[in-house]
Protein backbone atom coordinates (compact mmCIF):
# COMPACT_ATOMS: atom_id res chain seq x y z
CA UNK A 1 0.00 0.00 0.00
CA UNK A 2 1.29 3.46 -0.87
CA UNK A 3 0.84 6.19 1.75
CA UNK A 4 0.77 9.88 0.83
CA UNK A 5 0.80 12.54 3.54
CA UNK A 6 0.80 16.33 3.31
CA UNK A 7 2.20 17.94 6.48
CA UNK A 8 0.29 20.96 7.78
CA UNK A 9 3.50 23.03 7.79
CA UNK A 10 2.94 23.38 4.04
CA UNK A 11 0.45 26.24 4.56
CA UNK A 12 -0.19 28.44 1.53
CA UNK A 13 2.26 26.62 -0.74
CA UNK A 14 1.89 24.14 -3.53
CA UNK A 15 3.32 20.87 -2.30
CA UNK A 16 4.19 17.97 -4.57
CA UNK A 17 4.92 14.46 -3.34
CA UNK A 18 5.51 12.03 -6.19
CA UNK A 19 1.98 12.09 -7.54
CA UNK A 20 0.12 14.41 -5.13
CA UNK A 21 -0.37 18.16 -5.56
CA UNK A 22 -2.14 20.36 -3.02
CA UNK A 23 -3.32 23.85 -3.93
CA UNK A 24 -5.60 26.47 -2.38
CA UNK A 25 -7.92 28.19 -4.79
CA UNK A 26 -11.18 29.81 -5.71
CA UNK A 27 -13.46 29.00 -8.59
CA UNK A 28 -15.16 31.49 -10.83
CA UNK A 29 -18.94 31.67 -10.49
CA UNK A 30 -20.83 28.73 -11.94
CA UNK A 31 -24.46 27.63 -12.20
CA UNK A 32 -25.70 25.04 -9.73
CA UNK A 33 -29.06 23.39 -10.40
CA UNK A 34 -30.83 21.80 -7.44
CA UNK A 35 -33.44 19.13 -8.21
CA UNK A 36 -36.80 18.99 -6.41
CA UNK A 37 -35.44 16.29 -4.08
CA UNK A 38 -32.05 17.29 -2.62
CA UNK A 39 -30.23 16.42 0.60
CA UNK A 40 -30.55 19.97 2.04
CA UNK A 41 -34.28 20.17 1.26
CA UNK A 42 -33.73 23.51 -0.48
CA UNK A 43 -35.99 25.08 -3.07
CA UNK A 44 -35.34 23.58 -6.50
CA UNK A 45 -33.86 25.90 -9.10
CA UNK A 46 -30.66 27.18 -10.67
CA UNK A 47 -28.38 29.35 -8.56
CA UNK A 48 -25.03 31.10 -8.91
CA UNK A 49 -22.44 29.22 -6.86
CA UNK A 50 -18.72 29.15 -6.18
CA UNK A 51 -16.17 27.11 -4.28
CA UNK A 52 -13.18 28.01 -2.16
CA UNK A 53 -10.81 25.72 -0.33
CA UNK A 54 -7.97 23.26 -0.46
CA UNK A 55 -7.98 20.91 -3.42
CA UNK A 56 -5.84 17.81 -3.82
CA UNK A 57 -5.11 16.50 -7.29
CA UNK A 58 -3.73 13.02 -7.86
CA UNK A 59 -1.96 11.79 -10.93
CA UNK A 60 -3.25 8.37 -12.05
CA UNK A 61 -2.59 5.77 -9.37
CA UNK A 62 -1.34 2.27 -9.96
CA UNK A 63 -3.62 -0.70 -9.35
CA UNK A 64 -3.89 -1.55 -5.67
CA UNK A 65 -4.71 0.00 -2.33
CA UNK A 66 -3.60 3.59 -1.61
CA UNK A 67 -4.03 5.59 1.61
CA UNK A 68 -4.22 9.38 1.51
CA UNK A 69 -3.94 11.24 4.82
CA UNK A 70 -4.39 14.99 4.98
CA UNK A 71 -4.31 17.32 7.97
CA UNK A 72 -4.55 21.07 8.32
CA UNK A 73 -4.87 23.83 10.89
CA UNK A 74 -6.55 27.16 10.12
CA UNK A 75 -5.91 30.05 12.50
CA UNK A 76 -8.02 33.23 12.67
CA UNK A 77 -6.22 36.08 10.88
CA UNK A 78 -5.94 39.84 11.31
CA UNK A 79 -8.35 41.29 13.85
CA UNK A 80 -10.69 38.34 13.51
CA UNK A 81 -11.15 36.31 16.66
CA UNK A 82 -12.45 32.80 16.78
CA UNK A 83 -11.52 29.23 17.23
CA UNK A 84 -8.82 27.30 15.46
CA UNK A 85 -10.21 24.92 12.83
CA UNK A 86 -8.36 21.61 12.54
CA UNK A 87 -9.09 18.66 10.30
CA UNK A 88 -7.62 15.22 9.77
CA UNK A 89 -8.93 13.32 6.77
CA UNK A 90 -8.05 9.81 5.67
CA UNK A 91 -9.06 8.29 2.35
CA UNK A 92 -8.47 4.67 1.41
CA UNK A 93 -8.57 4.25 -2.36
CA UNK A 94 -8.75 0.85 -4.02
CA UNK A 95 -7.76 1.19 -7.68
CA UNK A 96 -8.76 -1.71 -9.93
Amino acid sequence: MDVYSLPDKSKNKIVSLDNVTEVYGNTTDFSLTLPEVNHKQLKAGTYIAGAQGWFIFLKPLSTGKHELFYSNTVQPIGGITGTVNEAEIKYILNVK
